[in-house]
């Protein structure tokens, strides 16, 4: 994995218009580049070294994550995707997360 799960921008967490989002990229492999090109953010992911980026979304939206560098064979399948929702979404997700599952 090119993007460490425990990043809420990596995860299905929905990030919240406004507010700031900090990731920290790295690689376990080869150099990638996490790109969201709709923010026109792109950061290196370089092996044995953690970056670390801040945005602010000021859409509500999907956004692709992709790798942008030509990383082999299994580039093709380094995509993402994290959802930006209003206050209100984020209150009625964390709502979800915490009601007790139905098993």
């Amino acid at each position: 994995t090119w993007i460490e799960r425990r990043n809420a921008a990596a995860s299905n967490q929905p990030q919240r218009l406004g507010r700031p989002v900090v990731a920290q990229i790295t690689s376990k492999d080869v150099i990638h580049s996490f790109g969201v090109t709709a923010l026109q953010i792109k950061q290196d992911a370089v092996p044995g070294t953690v970056a670390t980026i801040w945005f602010t979304p000021k859409m509500l939206r999907r956004f692709d994550i992709t790798c942008s560098q030509l990383c082999g064979l299994g580039h093709y399948r380094m995509r993402g995707f994290f959802n930006v929702v209003s206050d209100a979404d984020f209150r009625e997700w964390m709502r979800q997360q915490s009601a007790p599952q139905n098993r």
